[in-house]
């Protein structure tokens, strides 16, 4: 039982705002396959997703909380997870 709790604080830890994981992944909108519906932005909790359907939109990574829930709902799938250094400059991305 102890490793079960170890691993439930371990993964725990690195879906949190400050931890080494957030820092190097990022939720992304891929300005190519996005319908700008909006669902996305009215999914998500922590209102990370900002924009509108006329311009587009864009995730924060400061607000962002990893949850998923952009991406489970976008119909068109152009929401995705970059994970590592590639893309992760700017912090933000416009679709």
């Amino acid at each position: 039982m102890r490793k079960f709790s170890n691993f439930r604080h371990h993964h725990h830890h690195h879906h949190h705002p400050n931890s080494f994981w957030h820092n190097l992944s990022a939720y992304t909108i891929d300005a190519a396959q996005c319908t700008r519906c909006g669902l996305c932005q009215k999914v998500c909790p922590a209102e990370a997703v900002t924009g509108e359907r006329e311009t587009g939109f864009s995730i924060d990574r400061a607000r962002c909380g990893h949850c998923g829930l952009c991406a489970a709902r976008c119909r068109a799938g152009a929401i995705g997870r970059k994970i590592g250094w590639d893309g992760l400059k700017t912090g933000k991305e416009r679709a």
